[in-house]
């Protein structure tokens, strides 16, 4: 990082997410200032995300904390992301030369600015969670193999069919040398059928391997933001 621009204020702060090749997501910041023009990009991996970090470090900026940090491996670099002496820093170690970001900035701007950007980016379409989180069968069959069928559509489809029928639909989207349906499925009603697809819908076995971030939310974080948007100081 250019000296130079170490603990200048950046009057503009901005983050954004996006999804990289197979279960890798970016995490690209910069800061904006009259004497700060710096940016960088964060890989991060599926299996080492330190997206409930985030958010924990974000909640302990709001209540004042004067200095914090988390770390995370993004395979091949060792970033720090960190808040001290009401300056936001950026450091990367290991393979490739430190590379830090270190400015000063809003306290209350950055906390915004990163929760925003990251509920806007997994509840965007430009998220695919199956290529980052370990979702629920159910969800993995309509997704990929449902053919414009949601999950419930899915049951549907499959609750009135005879258990050879079933079990041949759900062969047909995935191949398993263990059976689908249980063998007693002919017997039953609909509401026990229902029940035995939701069992099996709900097993976590497809995605990658990282926190399911469609439901990873702050509370305290939303209220201030709303109290903000009202014209009110967060707390």
């Amino acid at each position: 990082m250019n000296e130079e621009i170490a603990g200048c204020f950046a009057n503009r702060i901005e983050v954004r997410f996006r999804q990289g090749r197979y279960d890798w997501l970016h995490m690209r910041l910069r800061a904006r200032g009259p004497h700060v023009r710096s940016g960088l990009s964060c890989r991060i991996w599926s299996g080492c995300g330190p997206f409930r970090d985030l958010i924990a470090w974000l909640e302990a900026l709001a209540a004042g904390v004067r200095c914090c940090s988390f770390e995370w491996d993004g395979e091949g670099n060792h970033w720090t992301l960190g808040w001290r002496c009401d300056a936001l820093y950026v450091a990367r170690t290991f393979d490739d030369p430190s590379v830090a970001l270190d400015v000063r900035a809003s306290r209350t701007q950055v906390v915004n600015v990163f929760y925003t950007a990251f509920r806007r980016f997994v509840e965007s379409a430009s998220y695919d969670p199956i290529r980052y989180e370990r979702v629920r069968l159910g969800e993995w069959y309509a997704r990929e193999h449902g053919r414009g069928r949601t999950e419930e559509e899915l049951r549907g489809y499959l609750l009135p069919m005879s258990a050879a029928q079933a079990e041949a639909a759900l062969q047909a989207i995935r191949v398993d040398e263990k059976p689908y349906i249980d063998r007693r499925w002919d017997r039953w009603n609909t509401l026990r059928r229902r029940e035995h697809l939701d069992l099996f819908f709900a097993i976590l076995g497809q995605g990658g391997w990282g926190a399911p971030l469609r439901t990873l939310r702050s509370p305290r974080l939303e209220a201030g933001l709303l109290l903000a948007g009202a014209g009110q100081e967060a707390p």
